[in-house]
C-alpha cells in the first residue's frame, strides 16, 4: 500500500473482505477516537 490514508485503507480492507463476507456493506477505519473514514461502495 503506497498511500496509506484511512480512506485508502478502508477501500483496501473492503475489497479483500467482500468476497468472503457477501453481506458486508461498509468498512470504517478510525484514525483517532474522533476521526474516521467510512467506505460504502
Amino acid at each position: 500500500m503506497q498511500n496509506s490514508t484511512a480512506e485508502v485503507m478502508a477501500i483496501w480492507i473492503y475489497e479483500r473482505l467482500k468476497p468472503r463476507l457477501p453481506l458486508l456493506t461498509d468498512v470504517t477505519v478510525c484514525e483517532t477516537p474522533t476521526t474516521e473514514a467510512v467506505y460504502r461502495p
